[in-house]
């Protein structure tokens, strides 16, 4: 879920390349970015957390995924 739809502030068609990118995200890495067991800690670390990703990423993938998983919350 993007932060717009956790904090349900409202959101537009950005919502769905954050979408993207946390589908990216899930079949490089294996997991969902901000991942955690406990689903309200999950969605604290969607909204709070920021994006971390292992060291082996290529530049261009992790540049594209910082870019897709951006929090806009205004």
């Amino acid at each position: 879920m993007a932060p717009e739809v956790v904090t349900r502030n409202g959101y537009n068609y950005g919502v769905d390349f954050y979408t993207l990118g946390a589908l990216l995200h899930e079949l490089v890495i294996g997991l969902p970015p901000f991942y955690s067991k406990n689903s309200d800690e999950m969605m604290s670390n969607i909204v709070n957390k920021k994006l971390v990703l292992p060291k082996n990423i290529s530049r261009p993938l992790s540049d594209l995924l910082h870019r897709l998983l951006h929090k806009d919350l205004h």
